[in-house]
């Protein structure tokens, strides 16, 4: 009897043993799966692969900025290639347009970059951006200049509040986007700022090509020459219709 005890109280010890560690790795297992990290990481790696993939079909191309960004990406935004609202973009720097805001503050920055090759005909420029010192909403910030290959040029202008907004994100839990129909937010993190958490954004905007059918050779982005500095990440053509919400 005694060692029938034992063999049912051996079962029962390890039987135990075995839940308990079915429930300590079933918590392991939940947290790895709910952890934001893991779950924003494997989010940007479907993305950037179906980003992939509408480059290989020719449905969108990244416009090579080398020799035009004035500088570095902060670390603490994303960078390289990333894919924003299902819009294949190669950050690999920036590029920034004189603003009175900016002048005031000694940012020595230019009026004007001129001469980003393109050299391919597209439906829609789309531009991942944003902005330092807000102006009034519909203000004019940047003016886009399309080259083609006729001598012909077309010029669409970035207005703010519309189309591009202050990176210094407004509002408490989520940032508000911009207003316009062809604007969307693209991009949300945050850095530190005087002690406290400051949320940040990035804005893309679809410029619809008026010449579809005519190569363009190269883009102009030049200063509206009001109070707001323009951000300028990156440059991705391709066909209309491309960006949608996260």
């Amino acid at each position: 009897m005694a060692w029938s005890k034992a063999k049912i109280f051996a079962v029962v010890a390890i039987a135990a043993v075995a839940a308990l560690i079915l429930v300590i790795g079933g918590v392991k297992l939940f947290t790895w799966y709910r952890d934001p990290d893991r779950i924003a990481a494997a989010k940007e790696e479907r993305a950037n692969v179906k980003g992939e993939k509408t480059i290989a079909k020719h449905i969108a191309d990244p416009v090579d900025l080398t020799g035009h960004s004035a500088g570095n990406v902060w670390d603490f935004v994303p960078s390289g290639f990333q894919t924003f609202l299902n819009v294949p973009l190669q950050i690999d720097g920036m590029m920034l347009l004189w603003g009175a805001g900016g002048a005031t503050n000694g940012m020595d920055l230019p009026e004007e970059i001129t001469g980003i090759t393109v050299g391919r005909k597209f439906e829609t420029l789309y531009v991942y951006e944003g902005a330092f010192y807000p102006s009034p909403k519909g203000t004019p910030v940047y003016n886009i200049v399309f080259r083609y290959d006729d001598g012909s040029t077309a010029t669409n202008s970035i207005l703010y509040g519309q189309d591009i907004l202050d990176w210094y994100a407004k509002g408490v839990k989520k940032a508000v986007g911009p207003s316009g129909p062809r604007s969307k937010l693209a991009w949300e993190g945050e850095t530190e700022r005087n002690g406290k958490n400051q949320k940040l954004c990035f804005c893309m905007t679809a410029v619809e090509n008026p010449y579809p059918g005519t190569v363009v050779t190269s883009i102009d982005l030049c200063s509206a020459k009001h109070r707001t500095v323009a951000v300028i990440l990156a440059l991705t053509t391709g066909k209309s219709g491309l960006m949608k919400s996260n």
